[in-house]
């Protein structure tokens, strides 16, 4: 399959990208049902511009398109700074279910974590994985992430599991 041009850009809060965000969480249904037990939330798009962790602001967080041509296929959450001053944490890569497996999510982080490079302080990436949706596991372990060790318990909607948290050293990564 030859893939057209990936590219990520930064999105604010409006109408029309809180519309677009929506579709993405709603074309990903299985991503739902594995974390929450449920279909899609109807507010699931706003929710990914909104939420942010303890003593982040949005200036912190960046939520971003990924698109495939000019048509958005997914999107990223990403907070700066968070847990710590040299963490970048990524909330959240989702792909439209019609375009995983293809490439984008990887040409995706990669531009993600050539974003997350500009940023001096920053050291590592972090993620955490919900463990009803460990099918991921592979994939994150292939972009070079690595479990750090750490759980912490999960409880959304009808699921009740744990996170795993893996990270990606950025000076030992190419």
């Amino acid at each position: 399959m030859t893939l057209g041009t990936v590219t990520v850009r930064r999105i604010a809060q409006t109408p029309q990208t809180v519309a677009a965000v929506q579709a993405i969480v709603e074309a990903a249904p299985e991503y739902s049902r594995l974390t929450s037990g449920a279909e899609p939330d109807p507010s699931g798009g706003a929710s990914i511009f909104d939420a942010l962790p303890p003593g982040k602001t949005g200036e912190d967080k960046y939520v971003l398109a990924v698109c495939l041509e000019e048509k958005q296929v997914g999107v990223v959450d990403l907070i700066r700074g968070y847990p710590s001053p040299d963490t970048a944490m990524l909330g959240l890569l989702l792909l439209s279910e019609r375009y995983q497996a293809s490439g984008i999510g990887r040409s995706a982080y990669m531009l993600v974590e050539r974003l997350v490079r500009t940023w001096p302080e920053v050291r590592r990436v972090r993620i955490g994985v919900v463990e009803t949706n460990a099918r991921v596991l592979p994939y994150w372990q292939r972009m070079g992430f690595r479990a750090t060790g750490e759980t912490r318990p999960y409880a959304v909607g009808a699921v009740a599991s744990r996170v795993i948290v893996l990270e990606r050293s950025l000076q030992s990564a190419s």
